[in-house]
């Protein structure tokens, strides 16, 4: 099984022209067929991400690749799992956030 994370927020997915770009290329250079590849939203902006933000992403990202596959589940900050597990069509898993930014650090 092979996923494929989509943050409609990044510049290299926030529409279908980049996302199929992105895509493609990776496909290409793996020799993996995108009918093994399974999609998973993971709208964020970072540590400061709001649950207004991952639901606004999410709701974009569908409305990006249904007519073509379908989202597998959603990836969200544990903090906001709450927040958003019930409000979604698709499975929402949360993670844990183990990568650091020196500068959100300073700010505490």
């Amino acid at each position: 099984m092979v996923y494929y994370v989509i943050n409609p927020y990044r510049p290299w997915s926030y529409d279908l022209e980049h996302i199929d770009k992105v895509l493609g290329e990776v496909l290409g250079v793996s020799h993996i067929s995108v009918d093994k590849v399974h999609l998973i939203s993971n709208p964020n902006m970072g540590p400061a991400t709001t649950a207004g933000e991952v639901l606004a992403g999410n709701k974009k990202l569908e409305k990006i690749v249904a007519p073509y596959k379908e989202l597998d589940f959603l990836c969200v900050r544990e903090e906001l799992f709450p927040e958003v597990k019930d409000r979604l069509s698709i499975p929402v898993m949360p993670i844990h956030l183990y990568l650091t930014y020196p500068w959100a650090d300073a700010e505490k």
